[in-house]
């Protein structure tokens, strides 16, 4: 019935304007959500279901006097239609089960499509990373080749060697030139690939949700989806060539070709499924260099050991260094593989690209975002760029505490790493009073005794010292000592160096009685748990036997 329907869909258009989920909707409105589908789909609800719905919706009140008045009068005419013989008699249960079954079918379809264009996205993104991996690795290999030949063919000239072995010395330099050129071109393409994958992704991603809402209005189960797999090309068996080095390398870029051919043509297909007519075209997708020569058939890696099998290696090492804006996922994995091989300051240079990258993808306070800046402090701090890594820190320390409160672990994570920066760039006094807050807040949650707590405590007492305050900073390892001994054992690994910082703290203080009195404490449980030349044992000894072995009262020997 017509009256129905424009209820249905009046209600509908309430849930979609207010950002609620199906779930969170019949929720709210106390009915089942199955039923609260039924109704959505066009069975004729109670008049409740019609004003609660409106109730928490819609909450502007002007507006919601229009929309309350509007829902009652479609209300009133789906209750009592005015209809025919013949439409009574194409109406009812079976009827609207038949028009519910129809958009079930519709919108599966619709479903499996985008969920196919996801998961062919993210092989196209697989495929453009293995690219860039072996590309990286394959440039660097045919820069040396270049250099060595180059250096070779001047040696060449020097000794005056025949013409025929200059020629084919010139043939190999001039077509591990073409290798090079070529690769960096499929490196570009294979890069510019990742992201045209990702923004797509992006787009079937929200497609796919939204769809699977509609499912939930209109009572469908779960459906899921198998992941095709990508089925390797054998390689016909090669006659022996004359350049075998040259030849791996043209092995590698007809299958990087081939795999660059199969992506574009993938992320075309899906550009052109996703585009709405009425709307701007999509961005310009990456066209191919002219006069590249076709790949029909693609070939695979031999298992021999060439060249070609060590550029891949040395690739993946030197791969973060070319990064530029790629898939999210990937290059936090790039990131961290930099991180891993010592890489610290490209490392952070990708960590900096994902930050920009989510900031636009979800927004400048989702979690994500948030979570990828303080990733970017971590290895700003690791590559020794403090200053960068401070100014970083405060940022997102107000940030952190406006999202989610000072008191928040990932607050807390924050503000340690700020104050650790400040701290090594020789603000100590500001350092000390930021670990002293910190360790306040600790004490209040996660609580007194948790090491972490313990933690900013031990820094705090650290600046403390390290501003020449030592009495005050002895009190402090005096308490932290106690604390450390309480909860975690006298010879537990945390205790000791706590204890030992004590120690030398109060001989410092002019009391080497004390000192003494402490370090013979320290020395039996040092060696009866760390090992025999663990460099704090060998401290600790070091420091006990300065002191006059007939005379305790006696200063420390120098």
């Amino acid at each position: 019935m017509p009256e129905l329907k424009a209820l249905a869909e009046f209600l509908r258009k309430q849930i979609d304007d207010s950002r609620l989920t199906m779930t969170e909707v019949a929720s709210k409105v106390g009915y089942s959500k199955s039923q609260t589908g039924l109704y959505l789909a066009g069975k004729l609800p109670p008049e409740e279901f019609v004003t609660t719905l409106i109730d928490v919706t819609v909450r502007e009140p002007a507006l919601h006097r229009v929309r309350l008045a509007r829902g009652r009068e479609l209300f009133l005419a789906a209750r009592s239609p005015s209809i025919s013989v013949g439409q009574a008699g194409a109406s009812g249960p079976g009827a609207e089960l038949e028009l519910l079954r129809a958009q079930q079918v519709e919108v599966y379809k619709e479903l499996t499509a985008s969920q196919r264009q996801v998961n062919d996205l993210l092989i196209a993104q697989r495929n453009s990373l293995q690219l860039v991996v072996v590309l990286t690795g394959m440039i660097g290999a045919l820069s040396d080749r270049v250099e060595s030949l180059t250096a070779e063919r001047e040696h060449l000239l020097e000794i005056s060697a025949d013409p025929q072995v200059m020629e084919r010395m010139q043939i190999r330099l001039v077509r591990a030139l073409d290798q090079e050129a070529r690769a960096k071109e499929e490196l570009q393409l294979a890069r510019e690939k990742q992201r045209q994958a990702e923004e797509l992704a992006v787009v079937a991603q929200q497609r796919t949700a939204e769809l699977i809402d509609e499912l939930d209005r209109l009572r469908v189960g779960d459906t899921g989806q198998q992941h095709a797999q990508l089925a390797p090309t054998e390689a016909a068996g090669e006659p022996a060539p004359a350049d075998l080095v040259g030849d791996d390398f043209e092995t590698v870029l007809a299958r990087v070709m081939a795999i660059n051919e199969t992506d574009d043509r993938t992320i075309r297909r899906i550009a052109d499924e996703l585009h709405d007519p009425d709307e701007d075209p999509p961005a310009a997708l990456v066209q191919h260099p002219a006069g590249r020569p076709a790949v029909v058939v693609p070939v695979v890696l031999d298992n021999r050991q060439s060249d070609s099998d060590q550029a891949v290696a040395a690739g993946t090492a030197a791969l973060i260094a070319f990064l530029s804006p790629a898939s999210g996922p990937l290059l936090s994995g790039m990131a961290r593989l930099g991180a891993m091989t010592g890489r610290n300051d490209s490392a952070a240079q990708a960590y900096a690209e994902l930050v920009d990258r989510d900031t636009r993808v979800w927004g400048p306070d989702h979690t994500r975002t948030l979570k990828r800046r303080q990733q970017l402090v971590q290895q700003l701090s690791q590559s020794g760029q403090m200053g960068e890594a401070e100014r970083v820190a405060a940022e997102l320390v107000k940030d952190l505490a406006r999202v989610h409160g000072p008191g928040h672990h990932s607050t807390l994570s924050v503000r340690r790493l700020h104050a650790e920066a400040v701290g090594s760039l020789g603000r100590t006094a500001e350092a000390s009073a930021l670990f002293a807050d910190l360790a306040a807040d600790y004490s209040r949650s996660p609580g007194p005794d948790h090491s972490d707590t313990l933690r900013m405590r031990e820094l705090h007492a650290d600046a403390v010292a390290s501003l020449g305050k030592t009495a005050e900073a002895a009190a402090l390892f005096a308490d932290l000592a106690a604390d450390y001994s309480r909860v975690w054992g006298t010879d537990n690994v945390f205790t000791l160096p706590v204890r030992y910082k004590h120690a030398c703290l109060v001989r410092e203080t002019g009391n080497p009685q004390e000192a003494k009195r402490l370090l013979e404490k320290l020395l039996p449980d040092a060696r009866r748990r760390l090992k025999p030349f663990d460099s704090l044992a060998l401290q600790i000894a070091a420091t006990h036997d300065s002191f006059h072995p007939t005379n305790p009262d006696d200063t420390p020997n120098k």
